[in-house]
């Protein structure tokens, strides 16, 4: 277990057996693929975006080359993590007196990373349903087919985001290391992308209002009450799983909702087998309590929410 330390860092748990991100229980049906062979040079590489949040050093111990987003603060264009920290741009996002907005790293961007690696690459995007990565990385993909560089380069919309996207990197990482083939890859991401579900609670939905996906209306009947909704995603697609009162009841939704999912996917009753990411955008504090109760036990669905 890895605690996040600053915002937009993660914290990666399971819940029994309590181990280290990466580690599965034999029975979840992701673990070692036995197709795979041995890794040798100019094997399988792995391209993804800085939303995963992999730092330098887990992306080089997983062989996963990672391409900056492009975060835009009153027109100016910086790269994530390369010329700003995610804490300052969350810190310039609460002042409120710039413009800020994101954009998908552009097909250059992809079409570089694609060049750089030395053998087949797998590249594996947030949903095209929220998201310019998947065209762009396939216009990129494309481009280098027909440059006849002796690689290929599969692409993979993988219906999620963020902590979602992160699991799969890793395993598509672990893949490449046991030494699977493009084509063996891209097999396992499509297969296991339909299992991953990302479940968020939202401190305030002002920020979706701004990029025209909440109705300002709404946005403002939502600030006025206090409330915070835990919103599911997954398949490229996002649903509305509960509205709680207080930040406090939005953590027990989080975890009952994640509990039931588990639950639906055939994990043990304790929540065995069950991986998961912590993720945080500048809430350090709310996400090392909610890491404290996933460690401590599952929430039960029956539990009062507190009104929530």
């Amino acid at each position: 277990m890895v605690p996040g330390r600053e915002a937009g860092r993660t914290a990666s748990w399971t819940l029994e057996p309590l181990c280290v991100h990466g580690e599965r229980a034999a029975e979840d049906g992701v673990g070692p693929d036995p197709r795979c062979r041995a890794s040798g040079e100019g094997g399988l590489r792995v391209v993804v975006d800085s939303s995963t949040c992999l730092d330098e050093a887990e992306a080089a111990r997983l062989g996963i080359t990672v391409v900056p987003l492009q975060l835009v603060i009153d027109g100016r264009t910086y790269r994530d993590v390369v010329d700003i920290l995610r804490r300052d741009f969350y810190r310039s996002l609460r002042a409120g007196h710039s413009v800020h907005t994101t954009a998908s790293p552009s097909v250059g961007d992809y079409l570089r990373a694609f060049r750089e690696t030395p053998g087949d690459a797998l590249c594996l995007t947030v949903a095209a349903s929220i998201s310019s990565m998947f065209q762009n990385a396939q216009i990129a993909a494309g481009l280098v087919r027909e440059e006849r560089l002796g690689r290929r380069v599969g692409v993979v919309d993988t219906g999620t985001a963020a902590a979602g996207l992160r699991l799969l990197a890793v395993e598509a990482g672990r893949l490449a290391a046991q030494g699977c083939d493009l084509d063996e890859a891209v097999e396992r991401a499509t297969s296991l992308a339909p299992r991953v579900v990302l479940l968020e609670v939202l401190e305030t939905v002002a920020y979706l209002a701004r990029s025209g996906r909440v109705p300002q209306v709404a946005s403002r009947a939502v600030e006025l009450l206090g409330l915070r909704p835990v919103v599911r995603f997954a398949r490229g697609e996002s649903g509305l799983v509960h509205v709680a009162r207080s930040p406090e009841a939005g953590l027990r939704a989080l975890q009952r909702s994640l509990m039931q999912t588990a639950h639906g996917q055939g994990m043990g009753a304790e929540g065995e087998g069950l991986e998961a990411v912590v993720f945080h955008a500048d809430a350090g504090e709310r996400m090392e309590t909610l890491l404290a109760r996933l460690r401590a036990g599952p929430a039960r669905s029956g539990e009062d929410d507190g009104g929530g």
